[in-house]
């Protein structure tokens, strides 16, 4: 399938230019997305975008759908707080790893 991401400063990037993770991070105002039938999707005025590989299309989250779409894909861990003994044990455990 096609895409294209435009960018504030009137620039674009597609398939031509590059893989999806390979577009530049900032700037984005809008994504064009061609399905499977032919017809093309347009995404815009929203805080974040991702290409999800299994829809091969663009999409516009705001933070909550950001943080979904990461933490299902397996690209992002969330941290947590705990009491500190428990995280100072771990830190321990983890500064021995470093030592080797």
């Amino acid at each position: 399938m096609s895409w294209k991401v435009f960018y504030d400063d009137g620039t674009t990037f597609g398939p031509d230019d590059g893989r999806p993770n390979e577009a530049p991070a900032f700037g984005v105002i809008a994504t064009v997305s061609t399905e499977q039938s032919g017809s093309k999707s347009l995404t815009e005025g929203d805080d974040y975008y991702f290409y999800h590989p299994l829809d091969e299309r663009w999409f516009g989250v705001e933070l909550v759908g950001l943080v979904d779409f990461l933490v299902h894909s397996g690209f992002l861990k969330l941290g947590r707080f705990i009491p500190q003994d428990r995280y100072l044990q771990i830190i321990k455990q983890a500064l021995a790893e470093v030592k080797g």
